[in-house]
């Protein structure tokens, strides 16, 4: 498969999403009809357990899955696409053209986010820096570098200055 991935450890990786979709869901599913729906209070107890469940599930991504923020970006498409089968299989919402079409442009940017090569500082391109715009992982600046900047502009226009205040009055 490439780039460190083998056919069990995609397998992992997705087994996972669908575990973290199905805690959350089903978690919040369930509190949703305690309160809603007029379920016993151990349903919501029994939600709340669940939810639990979510918080730790994606803390077992393999680490080539990525950080926090790309394990979770990479989670949302999975949300997405289960939660529409969820409302199908069990309230019976059929989803339509519209939300399969959402899903599937969701789900295959969640498997470029888990599963393109990426060199060891996390950019996909050969260059070292992320492209010529000299920004990370192919955007044109980080946002420690866009700080630098205006740190940088801040230092040659101050943001008051008397003579020109002066200036503005008279």
């Amino acid at each position: 498969m490439g780039a460190g991935w083998s056919v069990g450890s995609v397998g992992t990786v997705l087994g996972l999403f669908v575990a973290a979709g199905l805690a959350e869901i089903g978690g919040g599913w369930m509190v949703w009809a305690s309160i809603r729906e007029g379920k016993r209070w151990y349903w919501a107890l029994g939600g709340v357990g669940l939810l639990v469940a979510y918080g730790f599930i994606p803390t077992l991504q393999p680490q080539q899955s990525g950080d926090f923020g790309r394990v979770y970006a990479a989670y949302g498409a999975w949300f997405i696409l289960l939660s529409l089968l969820w409302a199908w299989a069990v309230e019976g919402q059929r989803p339509d053209r519209a939300d399969l079409g959402g899903a599937a442009l969701a789900v295959v940017g969640a498997m470029l986010i888990t599963f393109l090569p990426r060199d060891a500082k996390g950019d996909d391109d050969d260059d070292g820096g992320g492209g010529s715009s000299g920004g990370h992982a192919g955007m044109p600046l980080a946002a420690p570098e866009v700080a630098l900047q205006l740190e940088q502009e801040e230092e040659r226009q101050p943001l008051y200055s008397p003579r020109a205040a002066g200036a503005a009055t008279s």
